[in-house]
């Protein structure tokens, strides 16, 4: 986070989605690119509850940080964490 911060202009936004996180499961998780089809292409994703991800943002001084999960059209999909802060 330090790093993405220093690459942005005094007020500039940071603003990500991800899939949210697996219940029980945050940090770092590897996972294939193409799922369990295709190529071996291996990546790796961080993911936190919305208040997590918050709280690290602020902790790095990033302001009006907003984290949530934007629930999918269909219930029981997978929604989409999206996460906005100020620098």
């Amino acid at each position: 986070m330090p790093l993405v911060q220093e690459r942005l202009a005094p007020g500039g936004r940071l603003v990500f989605t991800s899939a949210p996180a697996v219940p029980g499961a945050e940090g770092v998780q590897g996972m294939y690119g193409a799922g369990f089809t295709g190529p071996q292409v291996w990546i790796y994703r961080w993911t936190y509850e919305p208040q997590v991800w918050a709280q690290m943002l602020a902790g790095q001084g990033f302001r009006d940080v907003l984290a949530r999960v934007e629930p999918a059209p269909e219930p029981g999909h997978v929604g989409t964490l999206i996460v906005e802060a100020n620098a």
